[in-house]
């Protein structure tokens, strides 16, 4: 199956949200969480650290399930914004059955939001390092306002340097 959007031809990555990961078995390191030294059963990521915000960032979340909306985590650089962001989504009870919808580019983002449209899938738009998708052709007022038309959640992180610079 091909599908198209606008005329422009869909990533395959992107092509049947079935195959895009569950929420509830997405891995760490598929986020974009920083590998560690592997400990003594070989897992390359430790144990995660509960954070002062964990709790907030889940009710942030549940909200952006029900009624669409960004939940931004801004913070230094490697400072645990991508694990934590990620723990959050993993944990939030209200996208258990979720898939996560992670383009690559900020033009393969425009297109998944007309897959997600078209196909009505339930998932979390998931945006590591969110200045890649502040682009002329990628995550503009009008994509954002059509995510929550459709009542999408968007999780994504940010570095503190360019935070202040957008």
């Amino acid at each position: 199956m091909t599908i198209t959007a606008s005329g422009v031809r869909v990533p395959g990555y992107l092509q049947d949200p079935r195959r895009w990961p569950l929420v509830e078995s997405w891995d760490a390191l598929a986020a974009g969480a920083h590998r560690a030294r592997p400990d003594d059963a070989g897992d390359a990521v430790p144990p995660y650290v509960a954070r002062d915000h964990d709790a907030l960032l889940r009710e942030r979340l549940t909200h952006a399930a029900q009624r669409g909306g960004l939940v931004l985590v801004v913070g230094e650089s490697t400072a645990g914004k991508t694990r934590a962001a990620h723990h959050a989504v993993r944990r939030c009870e209200a996208l258990a059955a979720y898939r996560v919808l992670a383009p690559d580019t900020g033009p393969d983002l425009v297109v998944a939001v007309e897959v997600v449209a078209i196909t009505s899938v339930r998932c979390v738009v998931w945006l590591d390092d969110l200045e890649r998708f502040l682009t002329p052709d990628g995550l503009e007022a009008g994509v954002l306002a059509d995510l929550v038309r459709l009542r999408t959640p968007v999780m994504a992180t940010m570095q503190l340097r360019h935070y202040d610079t957008f």
